[in-house]
């Protein structure tokens, strides 16, 4: 797997995984994590936050989300709000929970 090196010190590779329209559960995506591909596509209209966050079970720190928020919080006052939900969709699942 190729890598971009961004700011921050952030290497990012080349190849994402997009799961728009996905349908195909946490394991391939947990599998293509484990190979490198470590860059992780959602957003809010796509429905898969919960299926990336089990994806990311335990591994979570090698995996980078990217997430978009959809056009209705476009809104100056919602923009962090909608994109700080989507994200945290993902890691609910992906953190286990005290008592769960």
């Amino acid at each position: 797997m190729q890598y971009r090196s961004f700011a921050f010190q952030v290497q990012l590779p080349e190849v994402g995984l997009g799961t728009w329209k996905y349908v195909g559960g946490p394991r391939p995506l947990r599998h293509a994590l484990e190979l490198g591909a470590t860059l992780i596509d959602t957003a809010e209209s796509y429905d898969t936050e919960e299926i990336v966050g089990q994806a990311i079970q335990g591994i979570r720190h090698k995996a980078f989300i990217a997430t978009k928020i959809s056009p209705r919080h476009f809104r100056r006052r919602d923009v962090k709000t909608a994109a700080e939900a989507s994200l945290n969709a993902s890691l609910r699942t992906a953190v286990p929970q005290a008592g769960g």
